[in-house]
């Protein structure tokens, strides 16, 4: 370390700065897609007991949950009732949990991950309430169903070797006669129908 007399108040000085900096602009306005309505089938609702058709056992469960997305305490979050009902596990029981070598797995449900990191200070970048996203799309909309299409097609795809999406000269120099991918050539454990005739190029794929 070098002898530098003003090193402490330059530090607090280019700190002060970068305080006044993040905080001179108002913070974003959150805004919603307004599809949050009973009985909240298009919201997130994971960890909340469902019924065997899929809706909300209680719906209200819900309404406290989002309670806590609105509201500066972050304690809300610990009042939901979060579903520890082991009956739902079907075929599972509490002995079988027991078995599992991980304390954390030993628990017959899963908590939220870090749902009140929002109500955390930061001393790195911008508050978090100085920043927001977009609404997700509203359902029935054109980006709605453009997002569904794009999942779809991942889910069609996934199991294509990523050489079948490339240009052929390219596939020419990574695969060998028989037209696999030389790493999926090494690869014995491959069973998906998809890969039966695999394409040699984009056009083929679709």
């Amino acid at each position: 370390m070098f002898p530098d007399p003003d090193r402490q108040t330059k530090a607090a000085e280019i700190r002060n700065r970068a305080t006044a900096l993040s905080t001179a602009n108002p913070q974003d306005v959150h805004l919603s897609n307004q599809d949050e309505q009973f009985p909240y089938v298009f919201s997130f609702t994971k960890g909340l007991l469902h019924l065997d058709n899929g809706l909300l056992d209680h719906p209200g469960d819900f309404e406290l949950f989002a309670e806590g997305t609105r509201t500066s305490d972050p304690t809300v979050f610990q009042m939901v009732p979060l579903n520890v009902d082991l009956q739902v596990i079907h075929g599972a029981s509490q002995s079988d949990f027991d078995k599992l070598d991980c304390p954390g797995d030993k628990q017959t449900y899963r908590e939220w991950e870090s749902p009140t990191a929002g109500h955390a200070y930061v001393l790195e970048g911008p508050d978090p309430f100085a920043v927001t996203m977009p609404p997700a799309p509203k359902v029935g909309s054109a980006e709605f169903a453009a997002e569904m299409a794009e999942v779809y097609q991942m889910a069609l795809s996934r199991d294509w070797p990523v050489a079948a999406f490339m240009d052929d000269s390219l596939v020419g120099d990574l695969t060998k006669d028989n037209g696999w991918p030389v790493l999926l050539q090494r690869t014995s454990d491959i069973h998906s129908p998809l890969l039966q005739s695999p394409p040699k190029s984009a056009e083929a794929a679709e």
